[in-house]
């Protein structure tokens, strides 16, 4: 079979009509002189460079097709009697001129998917991170001012949340032993999930080990193929994630779109409905119309849960939520205790018969080993802060940084952001994202880039969380920095 070499192009060609040809993306990418592929053909499950006539095949895809065949992946390449390496050489295929053949796989199989990341601009690292948590916080053992952080009010770092832990642990010991269902349920946590019922104002309230546990074990508890979940597009990955596990029949409206949410809650022949949806939202830092959707699940019997994650603390009297400050009561309230509260966690609140059927159903909280005492310690010292006076000046100070920080990147940017303590700055591309983000970094300033599947391909943006804790000297040295290297850079334009 025939394989061309392009002397336009640089890169090996395939005839459209016959894509049995094989070399991975990277093999293709080390031959095409500086123009890789660029965009991806949905019909072919190809990859398509800048010259119409040739395909590239990714090496996931490539690998599926010779697996699904009976062959084994190909790693190696000779062309013209010698051996040549891809561009990351990582892998190389074997050929002879004019035809390829599989060669034996000496690699681990998961390479081939962690090169398939790494050629889209998605592949993933965890920075190392140390110190105590603050304004200031130290990464790759370099001090910069952290915009990264869900820590809003800084209590993270509060001397009493730390100490009580620590007197928790000394009380109750490390580690908490068992399930809440058998030795794990010890008086500290029922005193934490009394306070969060009195301060939510519900009847009862239940905590989980994390909200991605209480979004699986809430929707997978509650609803089954019976039933339908309505839920907002941009929800979060655990939301999204409980839907599935849930079975039922899943409907998916378009952002804050009210007449599509209408025109779902109007479908007959379910057991029972249920509206989903963030009250903040982490990707986007705009809110949720509540008391509008509040409204429309009660003219159309259907019940209402909403993810207070990012609103914790926050928003609301004594930060109880975007629900209070809308002066709604939704029928499942989820709330996380790793954000604003600085520790982890989640909880659920509602009714005593909502708590109970979670107790028993909720397979993320049954099959799992309760929080440490510690953990619960500090959280209780964390809400009791976010209720008080104290709570107050926080959630005061950080509004005022929120202010400070959307007018000076109105003024130095033109950027017109959501008016919260979340502020996404789109840049669109997942590589060059990440490449603005490391040079802030370089400068002193770490806000992380955020990349698909966290948001949506081609919406990659740089997200700011500002904290109680920022200084206004802070605000403009990081929007300072931010201009300097989009200045630098040629490519992303301001939003």
């Amino acid at each position: 079979m025939a394989v061309r070499r392009g002397d336009d192009f640089g890169a090996w060609h395939f005839p459209c009509s016959d894509p049995i040809d094989f070399f991975s993306r990277a093999e293709l990418d080390g031959y095409a002189c500086g123009k890789p592929w660029v965009t991806w053909g949905r019909s072919t499950e190809a990859l398509v460079t800048t010259a119409p006539s040739c395909y590239i095949f990714s090496c996931g895809y490539l690998n599926g097709v010779l697996s699904r065949n009976g062959h084994r992946p190909f790693t190696e390449l000779r062309r013209q009697g010698r051996e040549v390496e891809s561009a990351r050489g990582q892998f190389v295929a074997r050929a002879e001129v004019g035809r390829i053949t599989p060669g034996r796989s000496e690699g681990s199989p998961w390479q081939l998917e962690l090169e398939e990341l790494r050629g889209r601009g998605l592949y993933r690292e965890m920075p190392s991170i140390s110190g105590l948590p603050g304004r200031l916080i130290a990464v790759e053992g370099r001090q910069v001012l952290n915009f990264s952080s869900n820590n809003y009010l800084g209590l993270a770092g509060h001397p009493a949340v730390i100490e009580t832990g620590a007197e928790y642990i000394r009380r109750y010991g490390a580690g908490s032993t068992a399930s809440r269902l058998i030795a794990g349920n010890h008086e500290a946590y029922r005193a934490l999930e009394s306070f969060i019922a009195d301060w939510k104002g519900t009847e009862a309230a239940l905590v989980f080990g994390s909200g991605y546990h209480a979004n699986l074990g809430i929707l997978s508890s509650l609803t089954d193929d019976r039933d339908l979940i309505i839920s907002d597009e941009l929800n979060h990955a655990s939301i999204i994630d409980g839907c599935r596990l849930s079975r039922s029949s899943v409907k998916v409206y378009p952002h804050l779109d009210l007449n599509h949410l209408e025109k779902l809650l109007r479908l007959n022949g379910f057991r029972r409905k249920v509206v989903v949806t963030e009250s903040v939202f982490s990707m986007e830092g705009d809110r949720a119309p509540l008391k509008e959707i509040s409204a429309l699940c009660e003219s159309w019997g259907a019940f209402l849960m909403v993810d207070e994650a990012h609103a914790t603390g926050v928003i609301g009297p004594r930060g109880q939520g975007l629900a209070a400050e809308m002066d709604i009561c939704p029928d499942i309230q989820m709330g996380t205790l790793g954000k604003a509260v600085g520790v982890a966690g989640a909880y659920v609140a509602g009714t005593r018969q909502l708590i109970d059927l979670l107790i028993n159903r909720a397979r993320s909280l049954v099959f799992t080993t309760a929080a440490p005492p510690g953990t619960i310690g500090s959280a209780m010292a964390a809400l009791r802060i976010i209720a008080s006076d104290e709570g107050d000046a926080l959630r005061a100070n950080l509004r005022a940084n929120t202010n400070t920080f959307r007018r000076l990147m109105q003024s130095c940017l033109g950027h017109s952001g959501p008016a919260g303590h979340i502020v996404p700055f789109r840049i669109g591309d997942s590589d060059a994202t990440m490449r603005i983000s490391r040079q802030c970094f370089t400068r002193g300033v770490f806000v992380h880039g955020i990349r698909y599947p966290s948001v949506p391909e081609g919406a990659a943006r740089l997200r700011f969380a500002l904290t109680s804790l920022h200084t206004s000297e802070d605000l403009q040295v990081a929007v300072s920095i931010l201009a300097d290297v989009l200045r630098d850079e040629s490519g992303p334009q301001k939003p």
